[in-house]
């Protein structure tokens, strides 16, 4: 049931990029170029949208343009309302659940990433290996060559993708956090160094060591323990 909640924000994700993206094709079109940084914000269509009024007021096809808009507006409002409840009532799962307290001291991991982990794991159990597990979500890397040899940077298309893009993100965010601040481990700094190995499929191997930690973590009950992990030490 818990997974209803992911189902329904990805549902809702795509309304609302297709909404968005018809707000900026009707700006444009008549010369308002929103900001193309601030893409998702409503207030910004929405600024656009009522200089597009004061400007074609006296339009003989005002009257369509008018209605236009309205039905973009009233899109926009309530697909942002339906997606703050599900993402607050997600955030409140997250820091009250014992599960996904757990997971939330995996650094990298955030309350929304754990919720999708516990939602979409289920009974851990039914998986015999954290390497079955990282199969089912879909993070681990194509194996390709003689001896195993990896030489693509992509991970498998099967899987969660709505997880997978949440770790994505908490991969690129930890992998960013530590070339920035200096605090690269052992694990990361032999990655770095090893030829041909670049930053994307770094984060595609941090990615897999994140699922893997945190199938340890729901395995066993119990919070995350940096000494214990090489990614981290």
């Amino acid at each position: 049931m818990l997974m209803w909640l992911f189902t329904a924000r990805e549902q809702l994700n795509k309304q609302m990029v297709q909404t968005i993206n018809m707000a900026h094709a009707i700006l444009y079109e008549f010369g308002t170029v929103a900001d193309r940084v601030c893409t998702k914000n409503v207030k910004v269509l929405k600024d656009g949208f009522a200089e597009m009024r004061n400007k074609y007021r006296q339009m003989p096809e005002y009257l369509h343009m008018e209605l236009t808009l309205n039905a973009l507006e009233e899109q926009l409002d309530a697909l942002s309302e339906k997606l703050e409840q599900i993402d607050d009532r997600i955030e409140a799962i997250g820091k009250t659940d014992s599960m996904c307290k757990a997971l939330c001291t995996i650094p990298g991991i955030g309350p929304k990433t754990a919720v999708a982990f516990v939602a979409y794991a289920g009974d851990i159990g039914r998986f015999p290996s954290s390497r079955h597990f990282c199969s089912f979500i879909g993070v681990t890397p194509r194996i390709t060559g003689t001896g195993g040899k990896i030489i693509t940077a992509g991970l498998r298309k099967s899987g969660i993708k709505t997880l997978k893009r949440m770790l994505y993100m908490c991969a690129f965010t930890y992998f960013g956090h530590s070339v920035r601040k200096g605090v690269m481990s052992s694990w990361i700094k032999s990655r770095l160094n090893r030829k041909g190995y670049s930053k994307r499929k770094i984060i595609c191997a941090i990615m897999n060591r994140l699922c893997r930690i945190a199938y340890s973590v729901m395995k066993n009950g119990k919070t995350f323990e940096p000494g214990r992990c090489s990614m981290i030490a």
